[in-house]
């Protein structure tokens, strides 16, 4: 991995031979500043899930990005959630009954985003043969979902909630 200015680039070298090169811009601030996120804060809710997973996820919600994408957490529980006028839509993930989805919810919430950003994610999952991810969440902090490209490398997506 490397970083030139606001490009992030990536190579990926497989065990078959083939490389990889990525070119990623950056999009935003650097967030972590922005929020005054610190390595010590606590996020309210963790997830790991296997990235085909999150990439279904955003498959379905597709059809709805101009609208606002509700993320409610609870112990048991991890629902994406889209109110429309005509058609309200809800994608449900249990824990312990999802398979590969691991959750761990300290106090329950709802965090709130636009879709179209949120949608984003599903082209690096696509574009980069990730195989899964760690979401972090706090009602008062950016979404982070932190993308394993291999044992040893990863990086991190920040989307920043609507605030009110």
């Amino acid at each position: 991995m490397g970083y030139d200015e606001d490009v992030m680039f990536i190579r990926v070298i497989k065990s078959n031979g083939t490389i990889s090169n990525f070119k990623v811009p950056e999009v935003c601030v650097d967030i972590k500043e922005k929020y005054e996120i610190s390595e010590n804060d606590e996020y309210q809710c963790e997830v790991l899930m296997p990235s085909n997973l999150l990439s279904d996820i955003c498959n379905e919600l597709k059809s709805y990005k101009d609208l606002n994408l509700k993320i409610q957490v609870n112990k048991n529980n991890l629902l994406f959630k889209i109110d429309d006028s005509i058609i309200n839509a809800d994608i449900v993930l249990e824990n312990k009954k999802t398979k590969e989805f691991y959750l761990i919810c300290k106090k329950n919430f709802s965090i709130e985003f636009k879709n179209k950003y949120f949608l984003k994610i599903n082209n690096i999952v696509k574009k980069i043969n990730i195989k899964e991810c760690f979401l972090q969440m706090n009602e008062k902090y950016p979404l982070i979902i932190i993308f394993s490209i291999c044992s040893v490398s990863s990086f991190q997506f920040y989307l920043a909630p609507i605030l009110e």
